[in-house]
């Protein structure tokens, strides 16, 4: 099997179109909505997709040593970013007094999504307090479900400004 991540994003002095079509629109009362298709040809497509895949699979398979090295390289490359050429988003927010409340999806080609929920609370001036939670969800061989290694993450920071 060929890697297709030696190509997909090689530094060759080739130019690659990207592109994001979006709006983003507030309602009187704070609620945000933002909605976003992105295409970035140095992505994968499906064909790169298919053999990544296929290479996962076969170090996951493979009882050589080396291969679980390759394979946890493999897996961690995909990231919130993603991999692949074509993504949704669709995002909401809501903002009352000091508090935020954010909802929003990162959807990939194969219809597998990154879920991510926030609550922002500005204590005063100088402390913050953040928690967030993001899961994943889709179908077996889905980018987000099954290949990506934070499958659910909890996070609370507190911050404060000197």
């Amino acid at each position: 099997l060929t890697n297709p991540i030696t190509d997909y994003r090689k530094d060759n002095n080739t130019q690659y179109p990207r592109a994001l079509l979006g709006g983003q629109y507030t309602t009187d009362d704070n609620l945000g909505i933002t909605v976003e298709l992105s295409y970035d040809k140095r992505g994968m497509d499906n064909s790169q997709w298919q053999t990544y895949k296929a290479l996962i699979k076969n170090h996951n398979n493979s009882s050589h040593p080396a291969a679980a090295a390759n394979l946890a390289w493999d897996l961690s490359i995909i990231t919130r970013r993603g991999l692949r050429q074509k993504y949704a988003f669709i995002g909401f927010s809501k903002t009352i007094n000091t508090h935020k409340i954010s909802f929003n999806n990162r959807i990939s080609t194969d219809y597998s999504a990154l879920h991510n929920f926030e609550w922002h609370y500005n204590l005063d001036e100088n402390s913050v307090i953040n928690l967030s939670y993001s899961a994943t969800s889709g179908g077996n061989d889905s980018e987000y479900k099954d290949y990506f290694l934070e499958q659910n993450k909890a996070q609370l920071v507190f911050r404060y400004n000197f």
